[in-house]
């Protein structure tokens, strides 16, 4: 079969498309995943601490949660932290306490949250504290602290429910 000038210049100039757009498309996701030396961060960055043991807080005062501290150097720019865990009142009862995120032992966010015993060993849903805010170039540590204010055991059981602690950094 023969083609014409004109069918044969189409046919040309659709595999070269296709190449360009496959071209394209491999550098899309294979492109950077690290972060650059030097000067801004290319994509953003997210580390990850998971806690995959059992803890119980049933002590007044603050507790650093097991497992949720993350150190690193950073550069100067934005950050999102989030906390994520299943907690459970270990008696039955339902019980409220206090979450914070701090910074370099500074509270950054603070909420009160509040656990309901359905029936006393059931997760009754997540509890989610998250801060946004920018830091300056340097080490910096991110820690979650609960304060439980002497009250009712509250408990995690990790080894079924991860606890998650998420930095994201090098975004505008």
């Amino acid at each position: 079969m023969k083609l014409k000038f004109n069918k044969r210049l189409l046919l040309i100039f659709s595999y070269l498309l296709v190449g360009f757009l496959v071209v394209v498309a491999v550098k899309a996701f294979t492109g950077p995943t690290q972060n650059p030396s030097g000067g801004n961060p290319a994509w953003p960055k997210i580390n990850t601490v998971v806690g995959t043991d059992d803890v119980s807080i049933d002590y007044n005062g603050y507790f650093l949660v097991p497992n949720m501290t993350y150190t690193d150097t950073f550069a100067a720019g934005n950050v999102f932290v989030t906390f994520n865990a299943m907690l459970t009142p270990t008696d039955g009862n339902n019980e409220s306490f206090n979450a914070e995120i701090r910074l370099d032992d500074v509270m950054v966010q603070r909420v009160f949250l509040y656990v309901r015993a359905d029936d006393g060993v059931s997760p009754t849903g997540p509890t989610t504290i998250s801060w946004a805010g920018s830091v300056s170039a340097g080490s910096h540590t991110i820690k979650v602290m609960i304060n439980n204010g002497a009250r009712n055991s509250i408990h995690n059981y990790g080894t079924i429910y991860p606890r998650n602690l998420i930095i994201m950094r090098g975004f505008n």
